[in-house]
């Protein structure tokens, strides 16, 4: 019943992979290093069975990896102490509750292939005790075991030092222990380590992205809010998928009762699935929050962005002045209906009003420095906008994007003119949004 244990540190900026600030700067390496857990979280996925995957964060910040490693790893917080009393408490605690073998990695071996894990796996059965993959630099990126052995971790000063390996096969033979050796990887900890990476075919597209520095333009990070949109999802997760440019995806849901989460967590898209907040605003929010991109960016899941999203998002990025905005935005169907939504939308942005459904973005300091969304039964959209309008200059960028007219074909023309235009003058006099959201929902 193998088992993986991922020891990680949570992306911090100067906190993580401080000796390639160099090349990539303190927000680059929390970048990388967010991507380095995805890659070992996926290896640990594929070389464990089922319920084996473990990953061992620092103290308190456990709940902070779960994004990036998915629903099916078990997390574990740290023990106090260096990383060999915390290796010898985390992979005692696996081996306590799973028999072995348990596969111990980092997050420094991006180019790790199934291969490490059938090799391991087989020393393992063919009667080693331990087995070592041994780092270039002197260190190992993975250790195998079949039982605890804490002994091989009291190192002391050692770790970190190219002795590393060296001493831990000493410690092995002290207790009597079996090894074997797999094949020599390098570890991902130094400038020149980059290029040896980057040279590697092995190495997954999103850490190679991550290492070259001066990236052509942002990466945009694609929230879409969801409650039981389990018909729409699939749909807006395909499209982002097949959209070229520098997109993590995020799902912000406010706890739907269908398969909306299950359909996200699964999607090969490699959404991080949030469930946090009491109302929309909240979860937008808490996505926010966690989203590593430059740029944020709100897609209603019935949206669609144009094919040069990212082409429109990067030049408007590089113009430093311009805090967010959105896209032109096109109704779908050719029927009357869309055709006068369309141009209805047109003309209230000219003036500067705009909704979520226009796909807004906006830069990540700006987000901040507004306090992000408000929570508000309604409008808390139109009231973000409100207040991105006052902080600088935005951008409609060029389209169109494409939205659903499924809410406004029930209603028809009349009662989706009323609704955009009479609440909208109602919530800047003053009326309390909760009141707002009644009368919504009469005229729909």
């Amino acid at each position: 019943m193998t088992s993986v244990l991922v020891m990680a540190k949570a992306p911090r900026a100067g906190a993580v992979k401080t000796r390639l600030e160099p090349l990539l700067g303190a927000r680059g390496c929390a970048t990388l290093q967010s991507e380095l857990i995805h890659a070992a979280a996926q290896w640990a996925t594929a070389a464990a069975d089922d319920g084996g995957v473990f990953v061992c964060a620092g103290v308190g910040e456990a709940e902070r990896l779960r994004p990036l490693v998915g629903p099916g790893a078990r997390l574990l917080e740290d023990r106090e102490g260096d990383l060999g009393d915390r290796l010898a408490s985390a992979t005692g605690r696996v081996l306590a509750e799973r028999d072995g073998p348990l596969l111990v990695i980092g997050t420094d071996a991006p180019t790790l292939t199934p291969a490490h894990a059938e090799a391991a796996t087989t020393a393992l059965a063919g009667g080693a005790d331990v087995c070592f993959g041994p780092a270039a630099d002197g260190g190992y990126y993975l250790v195998g075991m079949s039982r605890p052995a804490p002994e091989l971790f009291a190192l002391g000063e050692a770790w970190g030092g190219p002795e590393v390996l060296e001493r831990s096969l000493r410690r092995a033979a002290e207790a009597g222990l079996t090894t074997g050796l797999l094949d020599v990887e390098h570890d991902l900890d130094r400038p020149e380590d980059a290029r040896t990476a980057l040279a590697d075919p092995r190495l997954p597209a999103a850490v190679a992205e991550a290492l070259r520095p001066g990236r052509k333009g942002p990466l945009v990070s694609v929230i879409v809010p969801t409650f039981d949109e389990q018909a729409e999802l699939p749909g807006v997760l395909d499209h982002l998928h097949g959209l070229p440019g520098r997109f993590e995806v995020l799902v912000a849901d406010g706890g739907s009762c269908d398969d909306t989460v299950a359909i996200a967590a699964a999607h090969p898209v490699g959404a991080r699935v949030l469930c946090e907040g009491d109302e929309r605003a909240g979860q937008l929010n808490a996505a926010a929050a966690d989203a590593r991109g430059e740029l944020l960016l709100f897609l209603h899941a019935d949206s669609r962005l144009p094919p040069r999203a990212w082409e429109a998002l990067a030049a408007a990025y590089r113009d430093g002045s311009i805090a967010g905005g959105n896209f032109t935005l096109r109704f779908d169907g050719d029927d009357p209906l869309s055709r006068v939504l369309t141009r209805a939308y047109a003309l209230q942005r000219r003036r500067g009003y705009y909704y979520g459904d226009s796909s807004v973005w906006v830069r990540r300091e700006v987000f901040e420095a507004l306090g992000g969304y408000r929570p508000l039964a309604i409008m808390d959209d139109y009231d973000f906008v409100r207040r991105l309008e006052r902080h600088g200059p935005t951008a409609r960028l060029p389209g169109p994007a494409l939205t659903s007219a499924r809410r406004w074909r029930r209603i028809g023309v009349p009662r989706t003119l009323v609704s955009w235009w009479l609440i909208r003058g109602l919530f800047v006099v003053g009326v309390p949004a909760d009141l707002l959201a009644g009368l919504y929902g009469r005229i729909r």
